[in-house]
């Protein structure tokens, strides 16, 4: 009987820490997005007029790969 439920408190346990982690990420995700942006547009102000074209093409490519999830 304790092994059973040392089990279940074991299995919320790993579930806990699962949510916990996922939080996390999900928010390191969210801190990371502004300084991303800050990098494209940094990296975009230094390139010559004829390159933007091509490089705004490229991240729409990936954009959009992303969205139906390639």
């Amino acid at each position: 009987m304790l092994d059973f439920l040392t089990a279940i408190v074991e299995f919320f346990g790993a579930i806990g820490t699962y949510l916990l982690n996922l939080l996390e990420g999900v928010a390191f995700v969210l801190r990371m997005i502004p300084q991303a942006m800050s990098i494209v547009n940094l990296a975009y102000g230094y390139m010559p007029g004829v390159l933007e074209v091509f490089a705004l093409a490229g991240i729409s490519v990936c954009v959009i790969y992303f969205l139906i999830g390639r």
